[in-house]
C-alpha cells in the first residue's frame, strides 16, 4: 500500500482544513435539517435572506447583486430563483430603469417565510457558536478575514 499523501498523516485532526469541514458538516446538518420542516433548502434559504438584506437598500435587485452579495454562482442562483418564483416566494418584474433588466423582489410569502426562517437560523448559530464563550467574537472576526482571501491571484504550484 502506497503512503497517504499528507503532512498529517499521523493525524487527521492536525490539519485545520479537515477540522474546518467537519465542524462545518456539524453545523450544516442542523441548518438543513431545521429549514427542511419550514419546506427551504439551505441555498434557497441563503438567496432569499441576501434578497431580503439587498431589499432594505437597492430598489433593484437581479440575480448578479445577488450572486454577488452572497457569493454564489450566477447560474446557481438563477435555478434557485426559478424555484423559489415557482413557490411563490418571489417575483420577477422587469426593472422600469432598464426593460432589458429583470428585477427580483420578495413576495408577501416570501416575507412571511423570512420572518419564520432567519429567527430559526441565528437561534441554531446562537447555539451553535455559544460554545466558543468569549472567544466568538474573535472567530468572528478571523472567519471575516479568511472570507477577503483572494486566491485568483495565486498560481497553482506542484511540489
Amino acid at each position: 500500500m502506497r503512503e497517504f499523501p499528507s503532512k498529517f498523516k499521523g493525524e487527521s485532526s492536525e490539519s485545520i482544513g479537515f477540522l474546518f469541514i467537519k465542524v462545518y458538516n456539524i453545523w450544516h446538518r442542523e441548518i438543513k435539517r431545521k429549514l427542511r420542516e419550514i419546506n427551504l433548502t439551505h441555498p434557497q434559504f441563503v438567496v432569499l435572506t441576501t434578497l431580503g438584506y439587498l431589499s432594505k437598500s437597492h430598489e433593484d435587485i437581479n440575480q448578479a447583486l445577488i450572486a454577488r452579495e452572497a457569493d454564489m454562482d450566477v447560474m446557481t442562483v438563477s435555478s434557485i430563483v426559478k424555484k423559489l418564483e415557482q413557490s411563490e416566494l418571489i417575483v420577477r418584474n422587469t426593472s422600469e430603469r432598464d426593460p432589458r433588466a429583470n428585477i427580483i423582489c420578495l413576495t408577501k410569502s416570501g416575507q412571511d417565510k423570512l420572518e419564520i426562517a432567519v429567527p430559526l437560523v441565528e437561534r441554531i448559530d446562537d447555539v451553535f457558536f455559544s460554545s466558543l464563550g468569549i472567544e466568538e467574537d474573535f472567530f468572528r472576526k478571523q472567519l471575516y478575514s479568511l472570507s477577503r482571501i483572494d486566491f485568483s491571484s495565486m498560481e497553482e504550484s506542484h511540489e
